[in-house]
């Protein structure tokens, strides 16, 4: 893995000259996520924070959820490429709205600006991430 190089805890940029996350990207960031204090891991394929497209390849361990929030400024999509999960959706005052399991092969557009969570159904969870850049210094509302 000499082509990913660490940027913070839990965040690693593709710097090879061909941005290839397979399996063994994959599982290396298993690793990472089960040995780092947050029990996720992240592989950017992109640039920078200022690429216009972002794509990462995304490691959850231990059934982790990334608290629910949004973001209205962006939308988002996610390919399930290991594992299962429930893609929740609230309402402002934090009742759920809809729920989607989304499982192996399973692409999920996210553009109802609205608060979401994704939360693991298997103890590991592998998704592809691709989003809209430059990373904005807007900060995400939690709920």
């Amino acid at each position: 893995m000499d082509e990913l190089v660490k940027q913070a805890n839990g965040v690693w940029y593709h710097k090879g000259e061909k941005r290839l996350a397979n399996r063994d990207v994959l599982q290396f960031l298993y690793s990472d996520a089960y040995s780092n204090s947050k029990s996720f891991s992240r592989c950017c394929l992109h640039n920078d924070i200022n690429s216009k497209l972002m794509v990462m390849i995304i490691a959850f361990v231990e059934f982790h959820a990334y608290p629910a929030h949004r973001h209205d400024w962006k939308d988002e999509s996610y390919l399930i490429i290991d594992g299962s999960c429930e893609y929740i959706e609230y309402t402002p005052s934090g009742q759920i709205a809809m729920t989607q399991y989304l499982t192996v092969g399973d692409i999920y557009y996210n553009s109802g600006r609205s608060f979401h969570q994704l939360n693991p159904c298997s103890e590991r969870l592998g998704l592809i991430e691709c989003t809209t850049g430059p990373i904005s210094n807007q900060c995400l509302e939690y709920l």
